[in-house]
């Protein structure tokens, strides 16, 4: 064992002299390198946030699909649209009428006021089934959460669940937090649980607090009739698969199933759309968003600059071997085989992915701070820079890359005649290249440009979106909502509220202009 470390080390040593001797085309081919896995592994970040990582902490994720309802398509459309938003009418019909499915929950989120003595913040929270969290199997981090009853059962569940975040930078990571009053919107609510670090839900966006709809939505007067109301889609609904069950037999099974509830209520059976199961992850179903689908493209220019990062580098490589023909005719010659060439070219090639690779996590964490304000949806749930999936394509990036590096010296050595590279090697080293390097330059080219000219257009299209002008000041522009469920004001006292409050604030200094909006289409 001592004498193969110590071959092993004798060999990177020997392959760190060689690279040692040509300092400039080795300080090329590790900027190359580092570029071509740090790009790969920052797009691989997002794609595997957006499409490849099922939700944290949920149990069994295959077993959990996504309700959509699908609309035909309208004229000019390009294809049939999908609505993850249904009633609740269509929730209870999903839960008692599809055997297919073990068990259907319901989710919105809304922003509500949090009220701790005389100050207030805005939070996000998610209105869901008492049975949301059993349904996915998440376990609390503090807690036990909410009872699993049916939603009709839970108008008196003034429970939360805290959201990890809030917890830890709210209440200090408190355990005692449990039976703690809060006050939001309005409602005073029991904590029964602090949810586990990194879920958001199924969309994988942060949430402050988790709170019973059926409590949450008593009094309210938007939604009066939420339990009855055939036409207010107001919820997103999942489901999980009994074992056995196939998603096409559940998709018709539940058609049929709303289909006849529609008819009951009175409702055309042409207005009622057919519903689908979708992945718990979004980005891979049909209403993927513009995110996955942006992501998805740039791995694929991600992985082509990969392919012509090798390709740039093996150039290097058989150039310098191109220049080392004499050392490897003698080598050939004295009775070198494939592995001993091969485990030499291999060691140098890993000596320069290996460097390249630390200039690649600096990129890869770098430009993953910077592109994720951009590329990830708002409000998506705080993840680390770089973890273990990260590091772990990295790896598998960096030897695919070592051996796409090594391949090309490697054949053009094994497949040499020795009597001929011999004779090159006293020549002149300006000699012409073998055949098919001219080739190989040419594809380079080709790739190149086309790179070239489609960042030059994307980046071009990037600059003309953001220097639109919209109309609005933005940076000079301050939002105040408020959530009149935390008051009794009925409409004409709110209007006259929000009057005195608009001349007040006019006569603030520093204010120009007061506005009232139902809501704020660009913030």
């Amino acid at each position: 064992m001592r004498a193969r470390g110590g071959d092993f080390l004798a060999g990177l040593r020997a392959a760190a002299r060689r690279l040692g001797r040509s300092p400039g085309s080795t300080l090329v081919a590790v900027l190359a390198l580092g570029l071509g896995i740090g790009a790969n592994a920052l797009v691989f970040g997002f794609v595997d946030r957006l499409i490849l990582r099922p939700p944290a902490h949920v149990r069994a994720p295959d077993e959990v699909v996504r309700v959509l309802l699908e609309e035909p398509a309208r004229p000019g459309a390009d294809g049939p649209a999908f609505s993850d938003a249904t009633s609740f009418l269509v929730l209870r019909t999903l839960r008692d009428a599809v055997p297919g499915l073990r068990g259907v929950a319901g989710a919105r989120t809304v922003r509500l006021s949090l009220r701790e003595g005389s100050d207030a913040h805005e939070v996000r929270a998610a209105l869901v089934s008492p049975s949301y969290f059993a349904l996915l199997g998440v376990p609390m981090a503090v807690g036990q959460g909410f009872p699993s009853v049916p939603e009709e059962e839970g108008r008196e569940l003034h429970l939360a669940v805290l959201g990890h975040e809030l917890w830890t930078a709210h209440f200090g990571g408190d355990p005692h937090v449990l039976g703690r009053t809060l006050q939001v919107g309005g409602r005073a609510y029991t904590v029964a649980g602090v949810a586990p670090a990194g879920f958001g839900g199924l969309d994988r966006r942060r949430v402050d607090l988790w709170l019973p709809f059926p409590a949450a939505l008593e009094g309210d007067a938007r939604l009066a009739d939420w339990a009855t109301d055939v036409e207010a889609a107001w919820v997103s609904v999942a489901a999980r698969l009994r074992p056995g069950a196939t998603p096409a037999e559940v998709e018709r099974a539940a058609t049929r199933a709303v289909a006849a509830m529609h008819e009951a209520a009175g409702r055309a059976a042409d207005d009622v759309a057919r519903v689908v199961l979708a992945p718990a992850i979004p980005g891979r179903g049909p209403d993927a968003p513009r995110e996955a689908r942006v992501a998805v493209w740039a791995g694929a220019v991600a992985a082509l600059l990969l392919v012509m990062t090798c390709a740039n580098v093996a150039h290097l490589l058989l150039a310098r071997a191109h220049e080392r023909q004499g050392e490897l005719a003698v080598r050939v010659a004295i009775g070198a085989g494939w592995r001993r060439l091969g485990g030499m070219l291999l060691t140098e090639a890993a000596l320069l992915v290996a460097a390249g690779c630390g200039i690649a996590v600096a990129l890869a964490v770098i430009g993953a701070r910077a592109l994720a304000p951009l590329v990830l949806p708002p409000d998506a749930v705080a993840l680390p820079v770089v973890d273990w999936r990260l590091l772990g394509a990295m790896l598998i990036l960096a030897a695919v890359t070592t051996v796409l590096v090594a391949a090309l010296p490697l054949r053009h050595a094994l497949t040499a005649n020795v009597a001929d590279l011999l004779r090159a090697s006293g020549r002149a080293r300006g000699a012409p290249p073998r055949r098919g390097v001219p080739g190989l330059l040419v594809v380079q080219a080709a790739v190149c440009t086309a790179l070239v000219a489609g960042t030059g257009l994307f980046v071009r299209s990037y600059a003309q979106v953001m220097g639109l002008d919209l109309g609005v000041d933005l940076d000079r522009t301050l939002v105040v909502t408020i959530d009149w469920r935390a008051t009794s004001l009925r409409a004409p006292e709110r209007a006259a509220f929000l009057e005195d409050a608009r001349a007040r604030l006019l006569a603030a200094p520093g204010i120009e202009r007061v506005g009232v909006a139902e809501g704020s289409p660009y913030l």
